[in-house]
């Protein structure tokens, strides 16, 4: 795999329509970064550059560095996978449907037939609910109960309501708020010094972080919308932190010693089917992950996107090498996939 082709990049960048305010990315190659790159604004027509350190808004990658926490505690006897979620709630109860449980593994793996695919966030200007009226869908929530909608362990069903519920139950089991928990879990020891789970941003990290665009490129008003589901849609990061975590992920792979603390086995079982008709080969949805074979490389990945950000965390593990990708425009996608298909520096099959 080459480093990034920056020649390329300007290119695609320049010719995008409407043109891409900013973007970063860092790739990953035999276990360390070797390159990255910057380019563009935080804010259109501002001028204001951005750099290695400007915050973005990384979506539903938050769910993929929350399962890992959720695999630490695992790892320390604090709570099991296959229990009744309930056992660890204690503020807030889901209402069992057909005497059918849902278990953390279900969630972690979108296989709980659980409501609320996706939040849409909040204006800066909003009153913002606490998690329980989230999970009520009660004023001033934007989205419905949480609820069971099908059979728990059937099939996948995306659901960042079950991510919810799962970040509640981590802090009724562990006492301490959210985003200390996964700043002591993940976030520190990965070195992941630009990253937090805080919506929204406290001033000093505001004045740090980079304006969402919507799909015509205009600046979202307020700078970017608040997403109190932190579990499922509230990290903020870079794409140096998140590849600073996908190099440690794939350390844990290789039998390395890594920052993050988790045993080989505990990874090995987030890459595995969990519905019982999935194979290996196959397309699959692991434990906070997106797993695949193609083009014979196993490739784990988690996409995400808010009101104005998208981003991408792409590993192979085996190779030790991955790209991670952060625009401030809802309208990049198709970028996202050129780079990873054509920019020399990305197989084709993450």
């Amino acid at each position: 795999m080459e480093t990034i082709n920056h020649t390329f990049l300007k290119k695609i960048l320049s010719s995008h329509n409407p043109p891409l305010p900013a973007i970063q990315i860092c790739h990953i190659r035999d276990l360390n970064i070797v390159d990255g790159a910057h380019y563009g604004e935080k804010q259109m027509g501002r001028m204001e550059k951005i750099d290695n350190n400007t915050l973005f808004q990384a979506g539903s990658i938050s769910k993929t560095v929350f399962s890992l926490a959720v695999m630490k505690l695992i790892d320390r006897g604090k709570i099991t996978l296959d229990e009744d979620i309930n056992c660890y709630l204690s503020s807030w109860k889901l209402h069992a449907k057909n005497n059918k449980s849902v278990s953390l593994r279900h969630i972690l793996s979108h296989t709980a037939a659980l409501s609320i695919q996706g939040f849409p966030g909040y204006k800066n200007t909003d009153t913002l609910p606490d998690l329980i009226q989230i999970l009520n869908g009660v004023t001033p929530a934007n989205t419905n109960r949480v609820q069971i909608v099908g059979c728990p362990g059937k099939k996948f069903q995306y659901s960042g309501g079950g991510t919810t519920i799962a970040q509640q139950a981590i802090v009724d089991v562990m006492q301490q708020p959210f985003s200390t928990l996964m700043q002591e879990l993940i976030l520190a020891p990965a070195g992941m010094e630009n990253s937090a789970y805080l919506q929204p941003l406290p001033a000093e990290m505001t004045a740090k972080a980079a304006s969402g665009h919507d799909e015509t490129g205009r600046p979202i008003a307020g700078k970017y919308f608040v997403y109190p589901e932190l579990a499922a849609a509230g990290l903020w990061s870079t794409a140096t932190d998140l590849a600073k975590l996908g190099v440690e992920v794939m350390k844990i792979f290789h039998g390395q010693k890594s920052k993050l603390g988790l045993a080989p086995n505990t990874l090995k079982s987030m890459l595995q089917p969990q519905l019982a008709h999935e194979q290996s080969a196959d397309h699959f949805v692991g434990l906070g992950w997106f797993c695949c074979q193609n083009q014979g490389n196993f490739c784990i990945s988690h996409a995400g996107q808010t009101e104005g950000f998208v981003a991408q965390l792409s590993l192979i593990p085996e190779q030790g090498q991955g790209m991670a990708i952060m625009i401030n425009a809802l309208n990049s996608w198709p970028i996202i996939q050129r780079l990873l298909t054509e920019g020399g520096f990305s197989p084709a099959s993450i």
